[in-house]
């Protein structure tokens, strides 16, 4: 396993990329499938500061009541899209059903992007509430070789910062808006 990711101290999420995260995952919620955004940033003085939202379209991301995965074409070329902008990916929020947890699915820890300080957050109910907040989430860090922990809330409270910013579009891959 390599340490290609730095492991953040904090993390800076703009609100109107929360919001605009939680809002497309809300279109796919409402069709009762899993939804996703990724996001990408730089890491500066300790903290990953994420700055654009990725949102996916097309042939490349299946999206399903249970299941969620993106194709390496689709992941290809978000990552030109980060070259682009001189960015990274710093992690990535999907929602889960209302039956299910906001904890990680197996194919959550274990199919997707494992690097560590990669950041992986589960919005519950299909991100049909508006008002989520982070601590209504599964907040997740991988630890390298320990592997995915989930965050309490005290710990989510104290490392992440969500400025009110101007917001920007969010940046749409694979497919029209």
């Amino acid at each position: 396993m390599t340490d290609f990711f730095e492991m953040p101290e904090r993390w800076v999420l703009p609100d109107f990329i929360w919001k605009q995260s939680l809002e497309d995952m809300a279109l796919d919620g409402a069709k009762g499938c899993e939804g996703v955004a990724l996001w990408l940033g730089r890491h500066h003085e300790g903290a990953a500061v994420i700055s654009a939202c990725v949102l996916l379209r097309g042939p490349g991301v299946v999206k399903r009541p249970n299941h969620l995965s993106i194709s390496a074409g689709l992941m290809n070329q978000v990552t030109m899209a980060a070259l682009e902008l001189d960015l990274i990916l710093i992690g990535q929020v999907h929602s889960h059903s209302p039956l299910a947890s906001t904890d990680l699915s197996y194919p959550d820890r274990y199919l997707g992007i494992t690097e560590r300080g990669y950041l992986s957050l589960v919005a519950p109910d299909f991100a049909q509430n508006p008002a989520t907040r982070l601590a209504h989430c599964g907040v997740h860090v991988h630890e390298g070789a320990a592997g995915w922990r989930r965050m309490a809330a005290a710990e989510i409270s104290s490392r992440f910062e969500l400025p009110d910013l101007t917001p920007h579009a969010p940046l749409v891959i694979g497919g029209p808006a």
